[in-house]
């Protein structure tokens, strides 16, 4: 293990995209979709052969604090990163960057919401990826081979190949592109030795990404640097409330000259909506999904998922996502899963619908 690595794990997101069974009071990052853990917890569990465990860092809300203290036991507040609310990303790592107080540490950021496999693949990437940021002042990004022409991903066009290390190989980045239209997402994928999905997880050394901070958001690091200087809680959440809601990709990685791209050769989903899971569980002979409760006739591509509490039944119908769950239930096109969040907003706009949220 390297002695100055930390692990910091985003997980301050509500995860709206996945309403109703991720609310604001158990967020996607605390449901276990895929197992018996949690998301968040299949993190922990992933990145720990190389970081020990005192030195994952948990960026998260000071509302959702509580709820990840109570369900995973063997954390301490030690292990919190406290955002009074949510900023996006480049907030997120730059206050995580702070809290370190060691220029020279190295940060391994990772988000609570992807599925990874093989873990040991990850992890040969990952320590790929340490070692070069510990030799200089790199950004360095993980890009995926797409498996499928992807309008949902970022994409990052990479250059010339800088190293291969034990099958691991490492690549200047050209250029970031944002999530595309269908035919442009079909181009890249048929240029996949020049694409790869940007994955949002990054290394860097703590100096590397405060300086690049300073650099493009130099109000968002001004900021920082002021709440870090000080003990009172007041002075972060004035901040905060200031700051611009950026990610670190738009804020710093799209300007930057000095990243590269680490190809990860493992399998990689960020499970940012419902038709994710459509490359993750089985289907049965018509391609639907069939979770919990479900009777399904002339049905077709379909993603359905019942509780215990009653039935999704569905007769001549094919490309819908219905969830059942407690008292409430969605019923959307496939086509429009990306757009969850929005109803949400709708229905933030209505006090009937606030408790249901």
């Amino acid at each position: 293990m390297v002695e100055n690595l930390y692990a910091i794990i985003l997980a301050g997101g509500r995860g709206e995209r996945f309403w109703p069974w991720s609310t604001k009071d158990k967020p996607k990052q605390l449901l276990p979709l895929f197992q018996d853990r949690t998301m968040l917890e299949e993190t922990i569990e992933r990145i720990t052969p190389l970081v020990p465990l005192e030195k994952v860092r948990i960026v998260t809300t000071r509302e959702l604090a509580p709820q990840i203290l109570m369900g995973i036991e063997r954390l301490k507040d030690e292990n919190l990163v406290i955002e009074p609310l949510g900023r996006n990303t480049a907030a997120a790592i730059g206050l995580a960057a702070f809290s370190l107080d060691d220029p020279q540490a190295v940060m391994l950021i990772l988000s609570a919401d992807h599925l990874i496999k093989p873990q040991a693949n990850f992890l040969q990437a990952a320590s790929v990826a340490v070692e070069r940021a510990q030799m200089g002042d790199w950004l360095l990004t993980f890009g995926i081979n797409p498996s499928r022409p992807e309008t949902g991903y970022g994409y990052i066009q990479i250059g010339e190949l800088l190293e291969e290390v034990k099958g691991v190989r490492v690549y200047r980045a050209v250029r970031f592109k944002e999530k595309p239209d269908a035919l442009t997402a079909q181009e890249f994928y048929y240029q996949k030795d020049l694409y790869l999905w940007n994955s949002g997880m990054f290394v860097w050394k703590v100096s590397v990404i405060l300086s690049a901070l300073q650099r493009f958001l130099p109000k968002v690091y001004e900021g920082l640097s002021r709440a870090a200087s000080s003990s009172e809680e007041r002075v972060l959440d004035e901040v905060y409330a200031s700051l611009q809601p950026i990610s670190i990709d738009h804020g710093v990685m799209e300007k930057a000259d000095n990243v590269v791209v680490v190809k990860g050769e493992f399998f990689w989903e960020d499970i940012g909506s419902w038709t994710s899971l459509d490359k993750v569980y089985e289907k049965d002979g018509d391609n639907n999904i069939k979770l919990g409760n479900v009777c399904a006739l002339d049905t077709f591509d379909c993603l359905l998922i019942g509780d215990q509490d009653g039935v999704v039944a569905t007769l001549g119908v094919s490309d819908l996502i219905i969830i059942k769950t407690e008292k409430r239930v969605l019923v959307a096109h496939k086509t429009k899963a990306q757009e969850v969040k929005r109803l949400i907003e709708e229905m933030k706009e209505e006090e009937k619908f606030k408790g249901f949220i």
